[in-house]
């Protein structure tokens, strides 16, 4: 059986953003093959992340925390997340984002960045808001979190209770639409991206990688000017990272996203190597990076 969990994050548990979700649950169990399970999150205990980063040294990837995304992977919400065909994370709108839970459940799931396990998982979002709105800009974030996370966005919703009913029979097909890619899953194998396949596969979606990150990576040549690493292993990565750059920034110009996206990643790949090798190797992490954080090219 392919299983679709449902993550109610908000403390409401017959509001709104839960009713919205367990229509679309509703949806998901009505594909055959396919079972559905509720969580509210507000029910579990478990605490913001302490960047111990014992989660990128120990070759598990889990969490050391003893709560319910932690205690070596046997914490019950992180066993859930880890067992799931499909996800969906639903949320009421605060200050204009997503509420604190939904933002503390996806920090939790770092482990997964790691170990790469949730790379290609089907992936939907609920965002519902009741008084000004931006329902939209909440949404955007949601998904900004899937793509951190490597997950494949299905589908998202986004609602204003004006147009309550109307978004209710939206979710039903839409759990309809997740369930039957979880059940690919299950059946099929996760079909996993490569950091270009993600780029390329969120570009059109509510949060588009792109732009974000090629002003991210300005910094690139800052740092080449500014003299700012020391190590000779940094430098050198910091070297291949900025003909990447400038090539990335010249198709954008273009237009040509394919191409700007693969060398975009090959200097994002350089870059976090680089920083890697200056800060994080000696002075923070003490570790190596895992195979599954940005390879370096190669594979573009």
């Amino acid at each position: 059986m392919a299983r679709v969990l449902g993550m109610v994050c908000s403390g409401r548990k017959g509001g709104y953003t839960a009713t919205l979700l367990a229509e679309m649950l509703s949806g998901a169990a009505s594909v055959e093959g396919v079972e559905t399970q509720t969580i509210y999150v507000s029910n579990h205990q478990f605490s913001p992340c302490i960047s111990c980063f014992d989660c990128i040294r120990n070759p598990d990837h889990t969490c050391v925390l003893d709560d319910a995304f932690g205690r070596r992977g046997e914490g019950p919400l992180f066993k859930k997340v880890r067992e799931a065909n499909g996800l969906v994370i639903a949320t009421p709108v605060h200050n204009y984002g997503v509420s604190a839970i939904a933002h503390l459940v996806v920090e939790r799931c770092y482990p997964f960045v790691w170990s790469d396990e949730l790379n290609g998982m089907p992936f939907a979002g609920i965002v519902c808001a009741s008084n000004q709105g931006m329902h939209l800009r909440a949404l955007e974030e949601l998904c900004k979190f899937a793509y951190t996370l490597g997950t494949r966005w299905i589908d998202g919703l986004a609602v204003h209770t004006s147009f309550y009913q109307t978004a209710l029979l939206k979710a039903r097909v839409m759990g309809k639409r997740l369930a039957e890619a979880a059940s690919v899953d299950e059946t099929e194998g996760r079909k996993r991206f490569s950091d270009v396949e993600r780029m390329l596969y969120y570009m059109p979606l509510p949060w588009n990688p792109l732009d974000w990150m090629m002003e991210n990576l300005k910094m690139i040549d800052r740092s080449l000017k500014g003299g700012t690493f020391q190590r000779l292993e940094a430098i050198e990565l910091l070297e291949k990272a900025g003909p990447e750059y400038q090539e990335a920034v010249r198709y954008h110009r273009l237009k040509n996203y394919e191409e700007a996206i693969k060398h975009l990643n090959a200097a994002l790949s350089y870059w976090t190597r680089a920083t890697w090798a200056e800060y994080l190797e000696l002075q923070v992490i003490g570790a190596a990076p895992p195979k599954a954080y940005r390879p370096l090219p190669g594979a573009y």
